[in-house]
């Protein structure tokens, strides 16, 4: 699991601070989980965009608490603003108690976020268990803007503490963002800090980064349709996965790639890759595979089974209903269409184009360009005859 998710604690804001945010998130499209503390024309603005948002609850249990006398009075009051159908929570200042645990598995909580693990890799989502044997999903959450005021204030997110691997549950409050706060004086005296990155910029940053990938909600965290992705994998943060994907131990996908320019003293120069790797729906990759993100895209259709160590160079582009078995490499730049079959260790040189319905055969180079439907094979390969299998489903289409 590698996703970025934002969260909202409400917080009693006011509705020109909840509006704020909600502008800023429906202008972006970029989804979040609201926990809500109050009734207010603008939280029930929320209910107007269930696409992007969902409205988890956040319970005041402080002895003091305006929203209830006792622990399920305050469950009873939160939800008949946010609906009886909710289903995440984030306690208020994460307060958290057996008594606590046992009233929101009673108000039929699923989804629990009140644990902060500050800038911690690796989060997964994880059981507590109860005596009946029912169970609660608990849900770390990775950051948060007061959190962050009171630790320093590094609000750059492209710092490479906000990009390590496992869920990244970013938390922000309406007030926080509305005055760009970055340190605990700012919020105390409700300053708008016009000085240094504070917690909008951030918000901003992240919004930004997020409007070209997947964005989820929490609950959406654990839909039949999520990426699979075996924790030992390395999955960079540009890569953009699409539903029901599967990615197996020991993989990199988005990593640099091993492209190189010489200078006037003939030394190696790297290229960088600040590109991005796509993934289609329904794709499988097997264990220690590489897939190299690219100066531009690197990109694999959808349906497309790849096997064991496979390497998918740079900037390559591979269409729909492939099959790559184990071994095969593809260099740079190569453009492969729909339908294919790769032999176990074949290699492609850089550049090549393979159209439709090819099989290539194993062991196999290939150092020229393939039109549609033929069988390939040697070093270098060279055409046996043509695939009538694919031929013939050609005719029928």
């Amino acid at each position: 699991m590698n996703e970025y998710l934002i969260t909202i604690d409400v917080d009693w804001a006011s509705d020109e601070m909840i509006d704020y945010v909600i502008d800023y998130l429906v202008d972006n499209n970029v989804k979040a989980t609201w926990f809500i503390t109050h009734d207010s024309p603008s939280v029930r603005k929320l209910f107007s965009y269930p696409d992007l948002f969902e409205i988890g609850i956040h319970p005041n249990f402080d002895e003091n608490s305006t929203q209830g006398k006792s622990i399920d009075d305050i469950m009873s009051n939160i939800l008949e603003v946010s609906g009886k159908g909710t289903k995440c929570v984030r306690t208020h200042r994460r307060i958290q108690s057996p008594s606590v645990l046992l009233s929101l598995k009673k108000f039929n909580m699923m989804y629990d976020s009140s644990v902060l693990l500050f800038k911690t890799p690796d989060i997964v989502p994880h059981k507590i268990y109860f005596n009946n044997g029912e169970s609660l999903e608990r849900i770390p959450y990775f950051w948060e803007d007061a959190e962050e005021c009171k630790n320093g204030g590094n609000f750059n997110f492209y710092d490479s503490d906000y990009h390590v691997n496992g869920i990244k549950i970013f938390n922000f409050h309406p007030v926080h963002i509305f005055i760009n706060s970055c340190s605990v004086d700012d919020y105390n005296n409700m300053r708008i800090n016009k000085n240094k990155k504070g917690s909008n910029d951030f918000f901003k940053e992240l919004v930004e980064f997020l409007k070209s990938r997947k964005t989820y909600k929490i609950t959406e965290l654990f839909s039949d349709d999520k990426p699979d992705i075996h924790p030992s994998s390395y999955v960079h943060p540009s890569v953009v996965i699409g539903k029901n994907v599967k990615i197996g131990p020991n993989c990199s996908i988005g990593y640099d790639g091993f492209s190189f320019k010489r200078d006037d003293d003939n030394v190696p120069i790297k290229v960088e890759h600040n590109g991005t790797v796509i993934i289609g729906d329904n794709v499988e990759i097997q264990a220690d595979v590489c897939v190299v993100r690219g100066i531009k895209e690197t990109i694999i259709g959808d349906n497309t089974k790849i096997d064991n160590l496979v390497h998918i160079a740079h900037d390559c582009k591979i269409g729909k209903n492939n099959l790559l078995a184990a071994g095969t490499v593809l260099s740079g730049w190569v453009t492969v269409g729909d339908n294919n079959f790769f032999g176990v260790n074949s290699s492609v040189k850089n550049r090549v184009v393979i159209g439709n319905g090819n099989l290539i055969g194993m062991g196999s180079v290939v150092i020229g360009d393939i039109t549609d439907c033929e069988i390939w094979a040697g070093v270098p390969a060279k055409k046996l005859r043509d695939n009538q299998m694919f031929k013939k489903s050609k005719v029928k289409e």
